[in-house]
This record gives structure tokens, sequence and C-alpha cells, in this order.
């Protein structure tokens, strides 16, 4: 599965090493709610960082306050609902763990999302899977979040590999255009959005499970 060159594997977490999607978009349309603004499609949002959904979605709908200050409010509570409701029900997504301890003894393992550290120590917590990462960069250690490339040129730089040697995990849109935009080869795992999407944002190529990372291991 994957290929002979790679060095590293980087992957992204919401949607991809966790199943907290749901929790996400329930929380980005309890707070716009409160605003007066039904979110239409959360979709095109998917592994975006909190505080551009709401930039885009306060110009889009032509409200009132755009201020930083407001973004900033708006994405504190919108972080706090779903803090919340993750630590509830916080979901790893089959194949996980097995997945990153395999490939850890091959690959040199990353983790690039846009959550906020709060929601990365969760994951990392809950899953008890922090020592087999050898980079962790969330959404507040760059300056432009996906689809802009930094996170994952930020990520190639921290493993100290080539970006030739890398392949990026990724189930979002804009995470895969981010990668792409980083000139990195990326799997996308379906599930978040349709295999049509993803592939028309550049995937190369379409896995409808972690586990099948492990095809080369198990065949």
């Amino acid at each position: 599965m994957i290929p002979k060159n790679i060095k590293a594997v980087i992957f992204d977490m919401d949607g991809v090493l966790m199943l907290s999607c749901g929790c996400h978009e329930s929380a980005f349309r309890k707070v716009l709610s409160g605003i007066g603004i039904e979110m239409e499609d959360y979709q095109e949002y998917a592994g975006m960082r909190t505080d551009e959904v709401f930039y885009s979605e306060l110009i889009k709908n032509k409200y009132c306050d755009c201020s930083e200050t407001n973004i900033r409010n708006l994405t504190k509570k919108k972080r706090d609902i779903a803090n919340a409701m993750l630590k509830e029900n916080l979901c790893i997504a089959d194949g996980t763990e097995k997945v990153i301890k395999k490939l850890s003894e091959k690959y040199r393992i990353g983790l690039a999302s846009s959550a906020s550290p709060e929601n990365v120590d969760l994951f990392l917590n809950k899953s008890g899977l922090r020592s087999y990462f050898n980079c962790i960069i969330n959404g507040t250690m760059v300056n432009k979040a996906k689809p802009a490339p930094d996170i994952y040129l930020a990520a190639v730089e921290k493993l100290n590999v080539k970006k030739e040697e890398c392949v990026v995990v990724e189930d979002a849109v804009s995470g895969i255009k981010s990668a792409k935009n980083a000139g990195l080869t990326v799997f996308a795992v379906s599930g978040t959005d349709s295999i049509e999407n993803l592939t028309a944002a550049g995937a190369d190529k379409i896995i409808n499970s972690l586990k099948e990372l492990l095809e080369k291991y198990e065949n």
C-alpha cells in the first residue's frame, strides 16, 4: 500500500484517527444559531481551523461584527461545547492503535491537525499513542491553516525528511488541498466527504479504512 520510497506518514486527526466531525458540526451549528446564522454545508469546512470557519460564515452571511474579538469569542464558545461533547463521547477510529503502532516500526509518524491543543491532547491521552508520534502539530502552531500548506510543511521539517518521502492520510477536501499545496502524496480516507470530492481535491489514492495502510504487512 505505502510506496517503497516513503520514510514518514503524516496523519490528520479529526475524521481520520478520531471520529469527531459530528461533535464539531453540532458545536458550530449551536454557536452560529445563537447569532441567527444557519450553516448550510459543514462539509466545505471540514478540516479547517475554527476561527477561519467563523470568519467565512460571518462574511458569507454579511454579519455586522466580523472583528477579531468577536471571532475569538465565538471560537472559544464552539471549542468549549465541542470539548465537552468529546470528553463524554470520544470515539477513536477503528484500527487506529494497530495501524499507528505497526507503522511506527518502519516509518516516522507525524500528526498534523487543525484542532486546538486541548483537542489534540484529548485524543493523545485517550488513545495512549502520544509516544508513537515523532512530531505533533496543532492548529495554533502555524500562521495559515488548511488549505494553506503551512501545517504539512512544518511537519515535513520536524520529521526531517524530504517531501517525496512523505505520505499524508487525510479525510477532508481542505486537508487534501493543504497537503497537495505542500507537494506531498495524499491518501484520502472516505467517509467525511464523497469519493468524487476527495478525488477532485487531488487525493492520490482513496482508502476505505486505516487498516488498508497495513496491506503490505499482512499479504
